[in-house]
């Protein structure tokens, strides 16, 4: 084979990999809550999610008296819905298998609903563990802080840093509006698993812990490494400095 043709073959490689890249499966599973069906009423839990407290699944078809329970989802027609009272808080996470070094990106969308106004605290984070169900207990240990983007400048002081809906930064704007979290780590020496999580916070003598907020279309990705990148435009400068030289 010449040498021609071998980079050739590496410029395919590389066309492979970059589109390969851009087609990452969603780590998570019932990301969209569209089981179990709560077409009949809130139902609590959602299959594949370790929640606690007040954290059920909602579907905004169900119309007692003719009015709708929920907001209109994101995609398909359920959300996950968390709301708390005073001092309490509720979780939602589900935990994936990962590999160390690797960067992960979890995002989802969330809403403050004009319907039942939410006027506390609410959280998405992405944490590592060296255990495989991403809770704490025995040998499974959080690696290292949760890694965020920030929506309100104000960190979250009961647990922090991880992505922070705060409706105060949004007054006014109770308009139905679905709003997209975005949060990404790399994943540390030791990590077997990372949980994604949802939580609201009633932060203790609060004046009011009145509301819901609604979780839908949320993902779990494994980010590309550009690595396929820089082979194939490797590759197309090495053909081109074959094709300009002498034969």
């Amino acid at each position: 084979m010449t040498i021609r043709k071998i980079l050739q073959s590496v410029c395919a490689l590389g066309l492979i990999g970059i589109f390969a890249g851009h087609a990452n499966a969603n780590l998570l599973t019932n990301a969209s809550f569209e089981t179990p069906d709560a077409s009949g009423g809130d139902v609590y839990g959602s299959p594949d999610w370790t929640v606690f407290n007040n954290v059920f699944t909602n579907n905004f078809n169900w119309q007692p008296g003719g009015g709708f329970t929920g907001p209109v989802a994101h995609t398909g027609e359920q959300t996950l819905k968390m709301f708390d009272t005073d001092g309490q808080t509720s979780f939602a996470f589900q935990s994936v298998p990962v590999t160390a070094g690797q960067t992960y990106q979890l995002s989802a969308w969330v809403i403050n609903w004009a319907g039942d106004p939410f006027l506390n605290l609410g959280l998405m984070g992405l944490t590592f563990w060296d255990g495989a169900d991403g809770s704490a207990g025995g040998a499974n240990n959080m690696l290292g802080p949760a890694y965020d983007v920030y929506v309100e400048s104000t960190p979250d002081p009961v647990f922090m840093p991880s992505s922070v809906y705060l409706p105060e930064a949004f007054s006014g704007e109770f308009g139905d509006g679905w709003i997209q979290l975005t949060v990404q780590g790399i994943a540390p020496a030791g990590a077997v698993s990372a949980s994604a999580f949802f939580q609201t916070i009633c932060v203790p003598g609060s004046p009011s812990c009145s509301g819901a907020l609604y979780w839908d279309s949320a993902s779990l990705e494994l980010v590309p490494v550009p690595a396929a990148v820089w082979l194939f435009g490797s590759a197309l400068g090495l053909l081109g400095w074959l094709k300009r030289r002498p034969a």
